[in-house]
């Protein structure tokens, strides 16, 4: 996915190759660990883009890759 730019959820949708159900929860969910920002416009227009840079943050632990051991 493209760094900069809006996204609304129908090409949120297109682009992760989900159903629009599961591109509004994707959403959500980054909405609500602030990855994501919501556009001032509402309804049908509503977009979407990344965060400022200046508050990078961090996921959980069981959501980035795990970790790769030696054997």
């Amino acid at each position: 996915m493209k760094a900069l730019g809006r996204y609304t959820s129908s090409k949120w949708a297109a682009i992760a190759k989900c159903s629009p159900d599961t591109a509004l929860r994707d959403i959500t969910d980054l909405l609500v660990r602030g990855a994501l920002r919501k556009s001032d416009a509402g309804g049908r227009s509503t977009s979407y883009e990344l965060a400022s840079n200046s508050g990078v943050h961090k996921l959980p632990r069981a959501a980035t890759a795990p970790a790769v051991t030696a054997p």
